[in-house]
């Protein structure tokens, strides 16, 4: 850049006033469209921020020479092959922490509005079918269900799932969850029931939520085989990622009626177009476009710590361990074009 000083690329189709301020000083900043993607190699970045529909492979990064820094700005970083990025000596890093409370509040209205069939309702009034007597109603509400007392499975119990949690718990859910991350004896301290499996979950759940990152052990968990073992009728939510859930399998137990309702604000394949959704075609379930993590308050919040990353990364003689946020600091390999490695201290004259 014409400044002299380290590029810092967002890829996004424009520019937050907040980065700017920010980063002013420290970094040049560009902005890239997503259908320009593949033009940023020739850009030569320091930097580089992705949102979750962009896909991070390791030809794209190893055509990046000055490239130290992934910031995923969000949570999940499957779209990004952390893998090969550690092997280049690029750092990856995230949002941790934020939209906690986005995530939560957008999983309790998918689970209510699953129990109290409000968006279906809405929809009924656009008919102008006026709800004369009681079996109109029962017609118009069928699958409307008490909540107080069913049974609620989370997949996962970090900060998102916890927040779930505690919501479910004040409308009368039976909260139980299985994550095997979760060290011994956590649900006495938080009062609720832990599965050692996660088909135990399902054969319990009257609905499952899930709220885990995508690994390879975990991509379509919840398949044709898993679905089997859930209750006749069970409900589904997934403001997790998409590739937990085997759409096709999804699809198909919808039709049957094995699953009773879903509601997914991921998919297996983003950004989501409903025409080319295999879930288009199938009743009971409710797609949203992967905006459960959206606040105005949120989106600052994104900003704010990708922004602070990015100043530990660019800050004179900064090395990969004044991180705050990577995911991959313990695969990264020594790569002194991109990192100053700082070496331990010699303690043996102390």
């Amino acid at each position: 850049m014409a400044s002299g000083q380290p590029l810092t690329i967002v890829v996004c189709k424009h520019r937050d006033d907040l980065s700017k301020e920010t980063l002013s000083g420290v970094s040049d900043l560009i902005a890239v469209k997503r259908e320009d993607f593949e033009k940023v190699p020739d850009m030569n970045p320091t930097v580089l921020f992705l949102y979750h529909t962009v896909y991070l492979n390791e030809d794209f990064m190893a055509r990046c020479p000055c490239l130290k820094l992934v910031v995923r700005m969000g949570v999940g970083y499957d779209n990004i092959d952390v893998e090969a990025a550690g092997k280049l000596g690029i750092a990856v890093s995230n949002a941790r922490f934020y939209g906690t409370e986005e995530v939560a509040d957008s999983a309790m209205s998918h689970i209510l509005n699953l129990y109290r069939q409000t968006v279906k309702l809405e929809a009924w009034t656009h008919q102008d079918k006026p709800l004369l007597d009681a079996p109109d109603t029962v017609e118009a509400a069928r699958g409307a269900v008490r909540i107080r007392g069913q049974r609620l499975g989370l997949v996962g119990l970090g900060y998102i799932g916890e927040a779930v949690s505690q919501r479910a718990k004040a409308f009368g859910f039976d909260v139980s969850f299985f994550d095997p991350y979760v060290r011994e004896r956590r649900e006495e301290d938080i009062h609720m029931r832990r599965h050692t499996s996660f088909e135990d979950l399902l054969r319990d759940s009257d609905i499952v939520s899930f709220h885990c990152n995508l690994t390879k052990d975990n991509h379509h968990i919840l398949n044709a085989a898993t679905i089997s073992l859930m209750k006749k009728g069970a409900r589904v939510v997934n403001v997790s990622r998409g590739g937990l859930i085997d759409e096709k399998a999804l699809a198909a137990a919808l039709k049957t009626g094995q699953i009773g309702c879903a509601a997914l604000d991921v998919h297996e394949k983003e950004p989501y177009i409903r025409s080319e959704s295999i879930l288009s075609r199938v009743p009971n379930v409710y797609c949203l476009p992967h905006v459960a993590w959206y606040s105005e308050q949120s989106f600052a919040d994104i900003w704010r710590i990708a922004v602070g990353e990015a100043k530990r990364a660019l800050a004179p003689g900064a090395t990969h361990q004044d991180l705050k946020n990577c995911v991959n600091l313990q695969s990264l390999k020594l790569n002194e074009k991109r990192w100053n490695f700082r070496k331990p201290a010699d303690r043996s004259r102390i």
